[in-house]
């Protein structure tokens, strides 16, 4: 390793960092994400210029000082590697430009969510302004599968990933329920309302009094009314506002839920922190097959998988959780073992950085 880092720095090679930020009181998808992946840059010891893109869309004046910024640095660093980490909107317009750029950067697209392939496919974005990246770093084997087919075999995939730390003791709630929890973004297309729909059968089913169904997280201002009205009519229904998981103790709270529900079929979504999270806390996942969440659910090992769509099997898996058919125990202690594999320093390697390093730059006149 030692070796390496002393090969990075004689190559005297500086990063120009291109995502949101935000501040360190700040996260999300992306901000936590970038977050981890400067953090580690930085113990590697890369040397990091970082334009915070976030919320520039909104702020004209921001957005003008970190587009000057980038090709300022641009200019100033001549060998500079480009990596974007954000919505590729964001990355699309300034590739048009560095197609026409004289000094020709090695350019890497950290991808953001789990659609990029899709949107490539269905023509959204010019080949000949995508060609520009010279490597793509993926969130699932799918989505590298998808942009093969899409004409780009500069890809790899590395799953999403977060500073594990300290797993907490499994500690199961023990008051004769089986505790559900939904953490994420609350709207329809994340699943919510199926999870609710499925509650509201098993209380018809007279099983309110065997579970429980937390939802952690903000509430979509156009589900609002919906939401907190279904929840009202269920006694065992509740929503807890938001578990701040930057604070370490509140991992010990997550790890007394018997079981996550995710039955999303959110368009963007792919490899989701939340999941990173769950795993670490022991708790498996009841989630849909929706794009990428096959590979990171393994049914009956450290989850339930049901049809996207389909708030009949979604409320049978729930149904036979309840009625003690999964060994959740078992499933809870694969899942801290398997949460190893998204830990930041296990994905961002000095082999992921000699792919980094290394990677041809492509031919952009």
């Amino acid at each position: 390793m030692c070796n390496f880092l002393l090969k990075i720095s004689d190559m005297k090679n500086i990063i120009i960092f291109f995502g949101g930020v935000g501040s360190p009181t700040q996260f999300g998808g992306e901000l936590s994400k970038n977050k981890e992946i400067i953090s580690r840059l930085k113990e590697l010891n890369c040397d990091l210029v970082v334009i915070d893109s976030f919320k520039s869309r909104e702020n004209i004046l921001k957005l003008m000082r970190i587009v000057i910024k980038f090709f300022f640095n641009l200019i100033i660093h001549p060998k500079a590697i480009v990596i974007f980490s954000t919505s590729f909107g964001n990355t699309y317009a300034l590739l048009k430009i560095l197609k026409y750029w004289p000094n020709k950067h090695r350019i890497i697209n950290w991808v953001i969510g789990g659609v990029l392939s899709d949107r490539i496919a269905n023509g959204e974005f010019s080949h000949k302004y995508v060609k520009v990246i010279d490597l793509f770093i993926v969130e699932g084997e799918k989505m590298k599968h998808k942009m093969a087919e899409a004409g780009f075999n500069n890809v790899i995939y590395k799953p999403n990933f977060k500073a594990v730390g300290v797993l907490p003791k499994i500690q199961k709630a023990n008051d004769g329920k089986i505790h559900f929890l939904f953490i994420s973004r609350i709207l329809p297309d994340k699943g919510c309302r199926y999870i609710l729909q499925s509650a509201e059968k098993l209380n018809q089913y007279g099983l309110n009094g065997k579970f429980i169904v937390d939802f952690y997280g903000n509430i979509d201002d156009d589900y609002r009314f919906e939401f907190e009205n279904a929840i009202s009519n269920m006694s065992n229904v509740n929503y807890c506002g938001s578990l701040q998981l930057q604070d370490e103790r509140n991992y010990a709270k997550l790890a007394q839920y018997h079981y996550m529900l995710f039955p999303t079929y959110w368009h963007g979504e792919g490899f989701p922190g939340v999941v990173i999270d769950a795993y670490k806390a022991g708790v498996p996942i009841i989630g849909s097959d929706w794009n990428l969440n096959l590979e990171f659910i393994k049914n009956g090992v450290t989850g339930i998988v049901t049809p996207s769509h389909s708030v009949e099997k979604l409320t049978e898996a729930m149904q036979n959780a309840i009625d003690g058919k999964y060994d959740n125990m078992a499933m809870s202690n694969i899942c801290q073992r398997q949460v190893m594999l998204y830990d930041t320093r296990n994905v961002i390697n000095t082999e992921l950085l000699d792919v980094i390093f290394n990677c041809e730059t492509q031919k952009k006149s």
